[in-house]
């Protein structure tokens, strides 16, 4: 899955892994849905996680509604009163930590990986990136888009 000097992940890859992520651990329920090039509108609050080796530099992000965010922060805190903004925020990051867990779990190389940065923006792709592979769902009839991303 993984080759030399580039993360190699397919995108049924990351689709297992996060659906591994997504349903076993959070009981989320997740449905494939096609890609678009556009991305979807209501995708207003995206996790970036960086992963790097020594001779590669990229990130996994998860993008998700606000209302799939709040659902994920019920998931994660098993708690549907105190839903703050950091909370949910905190949440997301933490899926999407998760992920890239799993992508360096399977991984023959030592990848590091630095905590997630959220933030509210539809933005998947961060500037100077390059996508290598996207998978995206549906969940409770909300987006859900992972996309690693390598720097250029």
């Amino acid at each position: 899955m993984l080759g030399e000097g580039i993360m190699r992940v397919t995108e049924d890859d990351l689709g297992r892994l996060t659906e591994k992520v997504c349903t076993s651990i959070l009981g989320l329920p997740l449905h494939a849905v096609p890609k678009t090039e556009a991305t979807d509108q209501r995708i207003s609050i995206t996790a970036r996680v960086r992963m790097s080796a020594d001779d590669w530099n990229g990130a996994l992000t998860l993008g998700c509604s606000e209302l799939l965010a709040a659902r994920i922060a019920v998931a994660t805190h098993k708690n549907q009163t105190d839903l703050t903004t950091t909370r949910i925020e905190e949440a997301v990051g933490k899926v999407a930590e998760l992920i890239a867990g799993e992508l360096k779990a399977v991984s023959d190389r030592a990848y590091i990986v630095v905590p997630a940065i959220v933030c509210e923006t539809c933005d998947v792709v961060p500037i100077g990136t390059r996508r290598i592979v996207c998978v995206s769902f549906g969940c409770y009839s909300q987006p859900l888009l992972v996309t690693l991303v390598e720097r250029q």
